[in-house]
């Protein structure tokens, strides 16, 4: 078992995983920012899926509130100029549509827990970037970027471990 220490190998392990493995730590991914984004309303979207074996019921279900999110936190729905936190929520709520969205059954390589975790980094990205000065400092955004980076690689070792 190879433990995913780069990019490289985090994208061709997690393209490895079925749709029903990329959908658990797609929420794990989401999880890990939601402990830092503090926003109720995609917790409690998250938390009504937080199992494996999900009924298609529930994942759409899930997914059309995610969607609604989504839509209410758009920029084009009200943004302030430069407001960086609101812009990370958004993120997290497409994180959320794109680690629930339906699949077509003729998608033979799948990228959707890689799509989710290049959200969430976004949203780190967005989170740690101070909006309230004439120009955005983005020092301490790429040192939390890295970090989540680090969990994201640590969550996908885990799992593959757990599998053997």
């Amino acid at each position: 078992m190879s433990v995913v220490k780069t990019n490289k190998e985090f994208v061709k392990t997690l393209a490895s995983l079925s749709l029903a493995e990329q959908r658990y730590l797609g929420a794990q991914f989401i999880f890990s920012v939601l402990d830092i984004i503090d926003e109720p309303r995609l917790k409690n979207i998250m938390n009504s899926i937080n199992k494996k074996g999900n009924s298609a019921e529930e994942l759409h279900s899930a997914y059309k509130l995610a969607h609604s999110f989504y839509i209410e936190t758009h920029p084009h729905s009200g943004f302030e100029e430069l407001d960086f936190k609101r812009q990370a929520i958004h993120m997290v709520a497409e994180a959320c549509v794109n680690c629930l969205a339906p699949i077509y059954q003729e998608v033979t390589t799948l990228h959707l827990a890689q799509k989710t975790a290049m959200y969430c980094r976004m949203a780190i990205t967005c989170w740690n970037i101070p909006h309230d000065q004439e120009f955005p400092s983005f020092s301490q955004a790429e040192i939390e970027v890295k970090n989540i980076t680090q969990i994201q690689y640590t969550l996908v070792n885990d799992y593959i471990e757990s599998r053997h």
